[in-house]
């Protein structure tokens, strides 16, 4: 799992646009990862606080990236006045961090919702669930885009 973090980071660095579409973006490619291997993320998020020595520093030394990666495009949400300025920006990373971290527990290909569905109802989560515009959406949506 580790190994495709630092694309995932690049992709994200590279990408020009509102921060909420940034965030998005980025969410998108964690969950869609996340939901492509199901498996690897099970084993990697139950175990990998097994390793040791140099494995367990690079990985630490990813997962710092990551967090930052993920952390800097929520504060620019907040520059953008997208979410209020006394919002912690670092609680709202681990927040979305446990979301798509705990995809592989609950998640099923063939469930009632899409990885964009998901990574969307994430976004609305953290965003729109701190403003409380009542668009967190309460169904399934299979086919939302």
């Amino acid at each position: 799992v580790h190994v495709d973090g630092p694309a995932l980071i690049a992709r994200s660095d590279a990408r020009t646009g509102p921060p909420e579409e940034r965030l998005r973006e980025f969410l998108r490619d964690s969950v869609h990862y996340n939901a492509e291997h199901v498996t690897k993320a099970a084993v990697f998020y139950r175990d990998g606080h097994h390793l040791t020595g140099r494995r367990r520093q690079a990985i630490v030394e990813l997962r710092d990236r990551y967090q930052e990666t993920l952390e800097q495009l929520l504060e620019a949400c907040r520059t953008a006045g997208l979410i209020p300025p006394e919002a912690d920006t670092k609680l709202l990373t681990l927040a979305a961090l446990g979301l798509v971290n705990s995809l592989h527990v609950w998640y099923r290909p063939d469930g009632p919702w899409s990885p964009n569905a998901i990574a969307d109802g994430f976004v609305e989560v953290l965003l729109d669930g701190l403003l409380g515009s009542g668009r967190i959406p309460l169904a399934p949506t299979k086919g939302r885009a």
